[in-house]
């Protein structure tokens, strides 16, 4: 569940040389990619440096452990459900390092990211202009009306299936394509009849 920037034992060409058949990492080229939705992540990145050059710019409310600067409870624990619940609740999320954050993203503009530290100051004047222009706005969020990317609407279906049923699902696939490629695999016929009518079977 954790960026293999910091933790490299989840890089999934080590892991394979390292004996493993299947990888199950949050990265999407995994064999089963997990969904950060249900899991906390340790933030070991530049966030609450970009944050405090963030509060030079605009009014930043905190209400997270990091950092706070309001009071009141907020039910929001995890880095990458935040990100989906921020789009949900309707804002443009301000996202801080993942690289590939866009790959996530419901629509091109629809997210702002800070890739390093020297894109903080450009961000706060696009966070402004957003803020003091209804219709640049609004295009950012055209995505809500128009509908999502077809890549973001995948990764929704992906997380529609917990991915403990998905490794389920690839060790199953991983013996069923064993088993068929033995010696002693007995083909099913592709069709068949019964009585008049032609059945076609299609394994899947």
């Amino acid at each position: 569940m954790e960026s293999t920037s910091y933790y490299a034992e989840n890089n999934i060409a080590q892991a394979r040389r390292m004996g493993f058949n299947v990888v199950m990492t949050t990265s999407l080229s995994s064999d089963v990619p997990v969904g950060c939705f249900h899991f906390q992540l340790c933030a070991h990145n530049f966030r609450l440096q970009a944050l405090n050059m963030l509060e030079k710019f605009i009014k930043i409310g905190s209400y997270g452990s990091c950092h706070q600067n309001h009071d009141g409870k907020v039910d929001k624990d995890y880095v990458i459900e935040k990100f989906f619940q921020s789009l949900v609740a309707g804002t443009i999320p301000v996202v801080i390092g993942a690289p590939n954050i866009q790959d996530f993203a419901p629509a091109h503009n629809s997210i702002l990211h800070i890739k390093e530290l020297e894109d903080v100051d450009s961000i706060a004047k696009t966070m402004k202009y957003l803020g003091e222009n209804l219709h640049a706005y609004n295009q950012s969020l055209r995505w809500k009306y128009e509908g999502p990317s077809d890549s973001f609407k995948a990764l929704v279906d992906m997380a529609a299936v917990h991915s403990s049923c998905r490794l389920c699902i690839q060790f199953a696939t991983m013996i069923q394509e064993k088993e068929e490629t033995g010696p002693g695999f007995k083909r099913r016929p592709c069709r068949c009849t019964r009585g008049s009518q032609r059945l076609y079977i299609i394994y899947m």
